[in-house]
């Protein structure tokens, strides 16, 4: 047992790790992209918001499917993603290797706690060549309908607040902001009914809340520290 937990805490420290360590570094990556802080963001964003979108069916995935299996399809997608990163010759393909690191992520996370309080056999020093699987795989559907809601109604929901600029300024900017924070928030109204009428509901709702607060506040404060101010060195520090 004690391998199998190490090899999941790892992983998981790992990939809790990245959700954050990219805020420090945005300055340097919209040098080297040429891309505006609100464009750079979407990497913070874009991460979270798979996250939301993956987290929910990851019970469906536990239940249909053994525990190996998932585990090594997730870590595969944030491999996938760290490589994809890694090489990206423009901000596109940056971005695309941070939405498969979020998918690994929002499953490997549900995966530990689960395994972590089901009784797991003894296991050698190396976990993942010795992974027992934890529970039966049942034939469950997959609530097609719910997916496509959370995915218009926080997708929605995180572009207006990332839009808020725009917003303010008006324009034709703000219409098309307006218009899918609107589509954001009648989707998450129904996302919500369903899940309340739903004999087996599928999602808890606050998961979508994890590390929100945390990674703005750490996008903020990397933005604002490293970025060049005018004045005296007394003005800037009073």
């Amino acid at each position: 047992m004690a391998g199998v937990l190490v090899v999941l805490l790892s992983t998981a420290f790992v990939m809790m790790l990245n959700e954050t360590t990219v805020a420090v570094a945005l300055p340097a990556i919209m040098g080297e992209f040429h891309v505006s802080a609100a464009t750079a963001q979407w990497l913070l964003t874009g991460f979270m918001l798979t996250m939301a979108v993956v987290m929910p069916t990851t019970g469906w995935m536990l239940e249909r499917f053994s525990t190996r299996p998932v585990f090594i399809v997730a870590v595969a997608a944030f491999l996938l993603g760290t490589l994809l990163a890694a090489l990206a010759p423009w901000f596109g393909v940056l971005l695309l290797g941070r939405l498969f690191q979020g998918a690994g992520t929002a499953v490997v996370l549900p995966l530990m706690m689960a395994v972590t309080m089901t009784l797991v056999a003894a296991s050698g020093l190396l976990g993942l060549a010795r992974l027992r699987n934890v529970g039966t795989p049942r034939r469950l559907p997959l609530d097609v309908v719910s997916v496509v809601l959370s995915v218009l109604a926080f997708g929605g929901l995180i572009y207006g607040l990332s839009s808020i600029g725009q917003i303010l300024a008006g324009g034709s900017a703000a219409v098309v902001a307006l218009s899918v924070t609107g589509v954001g928030a009648v989707a998450l109204v129904l996302f919500a009914l369903r899940q309340i009428r739903r004999a087996r509901p599928g999602e808890v709702l606050s998961a979508f809340l994890t590390s929100a607060g945390l990674v703005g506040i750490a996008l903020v404060l990397s933005l604002f520290i490293r970025a060049p101010r005018s004045g005296s060195r007394t003005e800037i520090e009073g």
